[in-house]
């Protein structure tokens, strides 16, 4: 367990430290080696939570016989998406 005391004396990197390492080394991410293809684009976006909940909602409508409302849920990601894009996919 560290003291007060210790914590107190711990220091952070210095601005000028700071800029050189990330100069250096980049941001503190990890690098992502895979392809970005038409297929994978894909995937991402029918995956992603808030399609699926557009998608499952859309679903209870069309069973409840609702079919406008049903199409129209679904059709919503492409709004969302246009103004909440999956990372990496920014215009």
């Amino acid at each position: 367990m560290i003291s007060e005391k210790e914590v107190k004396s711990l220091k952070g990197l210095s601005q000028e430290e700071a800029a050189s390492l990330l100069k250096r080394d980049g941001f503190n991410e990890l690098p992502d080696h895979r392809k970005r293809t038409l297929l994978r684009i894909l995937w991402e976006a029918l995956t992603e939570p808030m399609f699926l909940l557009l998608l499952g909602c859309g679903t209870i409508y069309f069973t409840m016989g609702d079919l406008a409302e049903a199409l129209v849920l679904p059709s919503l990601y492409l709004f969302h998406d246009r103004y909440h894009p999956l990372p990496g996919r920014e215009e």
